[in-house]
């Protein structure tokens, strides 16, 4: 069961991911993709979180495990290799220091990129982060192209410090990744931009895999 701090008010978890395997543009190449995980409802996967407690909920006795940080190929490196997402509300904006995935049972993947909080994997009794930003329903055109929202892409934005937004949760409408990388249960790397209302964010994520997002 996947265990890190997701939605916690309002009533709603993006849990909806996707990916293909590995794959990367520009000059780092990796395995061709595969199109065979495309989902047909963009919708599906949402699902309700009913307050949820990042901070406070029992485990289970799940071991998260480490970040897997030594496998990453080293085709991956520069832009590739680097965490810059930028979220901007009016003259407000806040950043993402650092990105992890999880693997879900059919090959798609699930992202959480955060700032502050614990660098480990994160886990439901994990220390409650600045913030976080969920990114779900992601995955890879055989073609290369960009995922949107129209494919199932969801981005939820948890401002847990008010750093932007006093809000419980920001749900972009207008989502749009570009895989740098994408070795599943490795790393994988995406160029993303988002827009929500009254706000918008821009940027790339590299992120490790974390035991802990697996289902």
């Amino acid at each position: 069961m996947r265990s890190a701090a997701l939605a916690l008010v309002a009533g709603s978890l993006v849990v909806m991911t996707a990916c293909a395997p590995a794959t990367c543009d520009g000059g780092a190449c990796g395995a061709p993709l595969d199109a065979g995980g495309r989902a047909d409802d963009a919708g599906a996967g949402l699902a309700d979180a009913g307050g949820l407690d990042a901070g406070g909920s029992d485990a289970g006795g799940l071991d998260a495990g480490p970040v897997d940080a030594g496998s990453h190929d080293a085709g991956c490196a520069a832009d590739c290799a680097t965490t810059d997402l930028l979220v901007r509300f009016g003259a407000r904006t806040a950043t993402f220091e650092r990105a992890q995935h999880g693997v879900e049972a059919d090959g798609r993947l699930y992202v959480e990129a955060h700032a502050g909080g614990d660098p480990a994997c994160p886990t439901m009794t994990s220390p409650t982060p600045l913030r976080t930003l969920v990114i779900a329903g992601l995955r890879v055109l055989p073609d290369g192209g960009a995922s949107t929202f129209a494919d199932g892409l969801r981005v939820t934005l948890l401002d847990f410090g008010g750093a932007v937004t006093t809000a419980p949760l920001e749900r972009a409408h207008d989502e749009r990744a570009t895989a740098r990388w994408v070795e599943p249960g490795r790393l994988v790397s995406f160029q993303l931009s988002a827009t929500f209302d009254g706000g918008t964010l821009s940027g790339g994520f590299s992120a490790p895999h974390c035991p802990s997002l697996d289902p």
